[in-house]
């Protein structure tokens, strides 16, 4: 039987990275579900995407800072903090090099370690099917895909010397409304409405793309999830629709959904030197979860 501590602060939960892409859509399907959410940020972050709801979200500014991480953590009282706070970039240069240290290893444990003095225990963190260059079990694309593995063994710490729970999800590519990423989609819309010349490469690569809707239904279906799992274990599953598609099927898609016609230049770029040509595909879909949304239904609702 679950005591009064764990009655009243089940449904708390605290993200980070809120304010990009997939966390802005968790958020307001946390809000729709009844969860009391609050969010750890910088002083700087921008809060627009959340002005029809801000009153129904807990905002903690703490920066980087260990001792305002631990004081939110006191006075929320999460039960679980899904982590999706990163930097991204796919070729980094080398003043990169501390940005990512710092937001993709750094961060994130000190979250571990407030947790840890706090005596919470549930964590969810965001990986990504680019740790897995050339279908191996661990062969990253870039140094982004490197320092979210290293930040997994970081966990596996958590997870076995403190005894905490965590789940990490890997995502393979992600598409939705209101994506301001730059990513292949949100490109494609643009490129089509202003009819733009969009140069491409040979258009043979594969891609799993997933709607948002489904990525966000799937971070719910983990929290849940953790109940299911024992104290002391890293879990890690994938969210992806598996179904691969080339970039010429995509935009074939594309245009036939939307009615829209691409200008493309087939070939005008060459292939990144470690272009992903399949995904990764030996993984472990999250239990309770599949995907809904097909690719084609996905691009007529955006």
């Amino acid at each position: 039987m679950k005591d009064i501590w764990e009655i009243k602060y089940m449904n708390n939960i605290m993200i980070t990275g809120a304010t990009g892409f997939i966390g802005s859509h968790l958020i307001y399907e946390l809000i729709n579900n009844e969860y009391n959410v609050a969010i750890l940020c910088r002083k700087e972050s921008k809060l627009d995407k959340f002005k029809n709801i801000i009153n129904k979200i807990k905002v903690y500014k703490v920066d980087d800072n260990i001792n305002k991480i631990i004081m939110a953590l006191n006075e929320f009282k999460p039960n679980c903090i899904v982590h999706l706070a990163a930097i991204f970039k796919s070729e980094h240069e080398k003043e990169d090099i501390d940005n990512f240290i710092d937001i993709n290893i750094k961060y994130p444990t000190k979250i571990l370690e407030a947790m840890k003095q706090c005596g919470i225990k549930n964590f969810i963190n965001t990986s990504t099917a680019w740790q897995h260059y050339n279908n191996e079990d661990y062969n990253p694309v870039c140094l982004y895909a490197a320092t979210k593995e290293s930040f997994e063994k970081i966990i596996d710490y958590y997870a076995k010397g403190v005894k905490f729970k965590c789940i990490s999800l890997e995502l393979f590519d992600s598409y939705g409304d209101n994506d301001t990423r730059g990513k292949l989609i949100s490109v494609l819309k643009d490129f089509s409405i202003n009819n733009k010349i969009l140069k491409m490469t040979e258009g043979e690569s594969k891609i799993d793309l997933t709607h948002v809707n489904d990525i966000v239904y799937g971070f719910i279906k983990a929290i849940e999830f953790l109940n299911d799992i024992e104290y002391g274990e890293h879990r890690k599953y994938a969210i992806c629709t598996g179904r691969v598609l080339t970039l010429k099927e995509v935009i074939e898609i594309f245009e036939e959904k939307t009615g829209y016609k691409l200008n493309v230049e087939w070939g005008a770029r060459h292939y990144r030197e470690r272009e992903i040509m399949k995904p990764w595909d030996r993984y472990e879909i999250l239990p309770n979860w599949k995907s809904e949304i097909t690719f084609e239904d996905g691009v007529t609702m955006i």
